[in-house]
């Protein structure tokens, strides 16, 4: 009888943290989730049904978590937790100068409601390679559930009026989203024995790549085609099989494929425009930075916003002029809320102090990062566990270029999800299907 009741004991638990990681993903995706629904239906602002939708089931994964392992997490990740409570406790501070206006008061709120959330989100999580594997299969379903809402909208027919974007969503974040959903799917079917399943992953992959391509983000096309490379050498280097160095090769061919596609087949002049400055950027940065080339100056619109920004952090360079200040672009005239770049905003804004925190940061989650690859022994399960760290990679690097510090969310969910990885109890490896 108690053998009994100490296997239903474990079903339960199990079914639990199931349910629980299947609330974490939601929750990751839920701020474009209730941005896509407000457009198709036309939500009023409602700050308790917005909290319910967003945070509701984060909190449920949260709990579910907690009780199930406890709060070792604290103990095992106390340097971490410290200096991300330092670095919400300087962005607080330095918002206080800005209080009275509504952005920088909400900007602080998502921040906490969303980054700081996603983060102990993350940790106490503390995800194992065996479920890492079915998250693997979780991150599938809402993959195909994001592809049919593209099919759905009929907006990647429309590519050649305008770029392509998720109702509600803007396209750099679509961009970024898609080329996230091919690593997902990249490293499932490098993982598969199957050649059907290879074939399903190699269909679904091509899907998320094209939508990431017309979604014609520069900064995201950029960083993406850099770490898919830098993913096959690495992935050459570790694994020597022929089958395996052929089946890495096709990647790039299957990718210059859809590019190619995109470029004669489906996008106007403006796709093309696109590829044109990512060509000339370098030539454009070398010009403005050696040369001062007012040129050059006006046509990458990042750098009068960049050099603002620079000018912010002269004025109080320790403790920055204020968390949300505003940003003028004097070569086109115009204001924006953050200079698009989190590197310049934390310096702008909260100073050495904050930036630092900042660094040091990213410094321990990359100390964390390889050291839980270097305990995992088998070389599908460390492939599998590549998925974290290169997703945290990407969304740090995409923040370089884009969004604000509040907006960067993903980049924090994964930071925490490293940080609580347990790499030492990791569990039994599936087989690949």
């Amino acid at each position: 009888m108690l053998k009994y009741l100490s296997f239903v004991a474990k079903n339960i638990s199990k079914n639990a943290v199931t349910i629980a990681d299947v609330f974490l993903i939601y929750t990751i995706l839920a701020p474009i989730i209730l941005n896509m629904i407000g457009s198709i239906v036309n939500l009023q602002e409602n700050q308790i049904r917005t909290f319910f939708v967003l945070l509701g089931p984060g909190l449920i994964s949260l709990i579910l978590y907690v009780k199930n392992f406890g709060l070792d997490f604290v103990k095992e990740n106390r340097s971490m937790i410290i200096v991300v409570s330092c670095l919400t406790i300087i962005i607080f501070a330095s918002s206080i100068k800005n209080w009275n206006f509504e952005y920088s008061r909400e900007s602080f709120k998502f921040f906490l409601a969303y980054c700081l959330f996603g983060f102990n989100l993350g940790v106490v999580s503390k995800i194992s390679i065996g479920r890492a594997w079915n998250f693997f299969s979780i991150w599938f379903i809402f993959i195909l559930g994001f592809l049919l809402i593209c099919f759905l909208t009929f907006q990647f027919l429309e590519i050649k009026k305008s770029d392509f974007r998720l109702p509600g969503d803007n396209s750099a974040r679509t961009a970024a989203l898609f080329y996230f959903f091919s690593f997902c799917i990249l490293i499932k079917s490098t993982l598969s024995i199957k050649v059907t399943a290879k074939l399903l992953y190699g269909a679904i992959f091509i899907l998320c790549v094209y939508i990431g391509i017309i979604s014609m983000s520069r900064s995201a096309m950029v960083l993406y085609f850099f770490l898919l490379l830098i993913f096959i050498l690495f992935q050459i280097i570790q694994n020597r099989s022929k089958f395996n160095i052929i089946s890495l090769v096709s990647i790039p061919i299957a990718v210059s494929v859809i590019f190619f596609t995109a470029w004669f087949g489906f996008a106007d002049k403006k796709f093309k425009t696109t590829i044109l400055s990512i060509i000339s950027l370098p030539k454009q940065t070398i010009a403005y930075v050696f040369e001062d080339s007012q040129t050059a100056y006006g046509k990458v619109n990042r750098f009068p916003t960049w050099r603002d920004a620079i000018s912010k952090f002269m004025d109080n360079p320790i403790f920055g002029i204020g968390y949300g200040s505003e940003y003028y672009n004097d070569a086109g005239n115009y204001i924006r809320r953050h200079p698009h770049s989190i590197l310049l905003q934390f310096l702008a804004e909260t100073g050495v102090i904050g930036l630092g925190t900042f660094l040091i940061f990213i410094g321990m989650v990359f100390r964390k990062a390889v050291l839980n690859y270097r305990k995992l022994q088998n070389s599908s399960d460390k492939l599998i566990y590549l998925l974290y760290p290169m997703s945290f990679v990407f969304f740090l690097l995409f923040s370089f270029f884009h969004f604000a510090i509040h907006e960067n969310y993903f980049f924090w969910y994964f930071a925490g999800m490293i940080a609580g990885f347990d790499a030492e109890n990791s569990g039994v490896s599936q087989t690949a299907v």
